[in-house]
């Protein structure tokens, strides 16, 4: 009887492992991109941007107790709405990573410029994100990048990641 409550108990917590890995993996399936990439490369928006045009925000990695799992295991968090992304710019590290999280009342699609190819940084598209859904990208290229809601393609923001 013991050894079956055991295996019993094991049992549970590898079921919980799998669940909770499954629902981090949800929230970040599409940060899968390598972050090791040595290479330097800079969009065609870099050299357009006017520095005075909207506050650029530096991160530093959250530390709060009180943030939920996903958000904790981000470097920045960048909400959208129907007001636009909010902050408008932030600066990262090579290899960090930003959570986008949905705040609005509607789909989001958080996607690379230029709208409707999202050609200048490979793999940075979410998909539809319905109200309270997040979606993670880790940067592993050093540039700035126009970011955009492909589903409202004039709400936009830029990304710089230094080395």
């Amino acid at each position: 009887m013991r050894t079956a409550m055991i295996i019993l108990g094991v049992l549970i917590v590898a079921a919980l492992a799998v669940g909770l890995k499954g629902r981090s993996q949800t929230s970040s399936s599409a940060s899968t991109s390598p972050v090791a990439s040595a290479s330097v490369e800079t969009s065609p928006l870099a050299s357009s941007l006017d520095a005075s045009a909207s506050p650029v925000v530096s991160v530093s990695p959250i530390t709060d107790s009180n943030t939920s799992s996903a958000s904790s295991q981000a470097d920045a968090v960048v909400t959208i709405s129907e007001t636009g992304f909010t902050p408008k710019a932030v600066t990262i590290k090579q290899g960090q990573t930003i959570q986008f999280k949905n705040n609005g009342s509607g789909p989001h699609y958080v996607a690379s410029d230029p709208h409707p190819t999202h050609t200048d940084y490979t793999g940075l598209q979410s998909k539809d994100l319905l109200p309270n859904q997040s979606w993670s990208f880790a940067f592993a290229k050093i540039g700035t990048w126009g970011i955009h809601d492909h589903e409202n393609p004039s709400m936009k923001m830029t990304v710089t990641v230094k080395s």
